[in-house]
């Protein structure tokens, strides 16, 4: 049995413990309110580009962007957004095996990835893929222009020929206890989806001047860098609210653990006692004999 002198040092330890991780709760719990806030008014404006785009994608389709063009899948594409640190639960792991199993079942397509968070680069590294663009430590500052530099490569990569399609992997916040690893693809238009969109007699009908080739490039630019920035923004949302729930359920087992040694040392000092009381009790006997 352990002694009450190691008990109490066990107690410390999970003390000072419990006290980081009520910290690392409060931390992440502040970096998901300020965050939250930016995705819930971001989320609308996606919705709407994303639809806008594709009523005026299946309008636009027969003229001639790279953008709109259907080609051999020889190489997929996809950006990755995973998580800069760890403590977050299941968080990493899950989008990890989402984007191994989106490797998996593209068979004998070739993957170039553009990859987010350093769980994702590391992962990269452990198993030689062919990395296009490494982005890390951009969650606790995710701007606008960051997106757009993003949007810039992955256009630039799809236009060159380097990639065939364009997928995104990242992780949906739905609440505070739930995160959906959602797989996506942006790029080339889904030809069906578009012809849903632009058919029935109250389909929105889109003009535009002076030409298509004109305004196609600055608007696709805009609907992927808005799709970047709120896919980054619903992965920090869902990692702080992860690492937030990891840290709660932490402490609270931190608690449980003390309340378990806080009895065992209880224990240990009543058998103390007891056989102090013992010695005592047979050194007056032997007195009296």
């Amino acid at each position: 049995m352990a002694t009450m002198r190691d008990i109490r040092k066990r107690i410390a330890s999970v003390q000072n413990t419990q006290k980081i991780t009520k910290a690392m709760k409060m931390v992440a719990a502040a970096k998901l309110r300020r965050i939250q806030g930016r995705m819930l008014a971001m989320r609308p404006y996606a919705e709407h580009i994303d639809e806008m785009v594709k009523r005026y994608a299946g309008e636009a389709i027969g003229d001639e962007h790279p953008l709109f063009e259907e080609r051999l899948h020889k190489t997929a594409g996809v950006l990755f957004f995973s998580a800069d640190r760890g403590l977050c639960g299941a968080f990493s792991s899950n989008l990890i095996r989402k984007f191994t199993r989106f490797a998996e079942s593209q068979g004998s397509t070739a993957i170039a990835a553009m990859i987010v968070g350093q769980k994702g680069i590391r992962l990269a590294d452990r198993q030689k893929l062919n990395v296009l663009n490494r982005y890390d430590e951009i969650y606790d500052d995710i701007s606008y222009p960051i997106s757009i530099d993003m949007a810039d490569a992955a256009i630039a990569h799809y236009v060159n020929g380097t990639i065939d399609t364009l997928h995104f992997v990242y992780s949906k916040f739905v609440n505070m206890f739930e995160q959906k690893v959602v797989e996506e693809r942006i790029l080339p238009f889904d030809i069906a989806e578009l012809a849903k969109l632009n058919t029935g007699p109250l389909r929105k009908v889109y003009f535009h001047e002076p030409s298509f080739e004109a305004i196609a490039e600055p608007l696709l630019k805009e609907f992927l860098a808005a799709r970047i920035y709120h896919a980054l923004l619903e992965t920090a949302s869902s990692e702080n609210a992860a690492r937030t729930a990891a840290m709660d359920n932490a402490s609270e087992n931190a608690g449980e653990m003390i309340e378990q040694l806080t009895l065992e040392l209880n224990k240990a000092r009543q058998m103390s006692i007891t056989m102090e009381l013992l010695d005592i009790v047979g050194g007056s006997e032997s007195l009296r004999a």
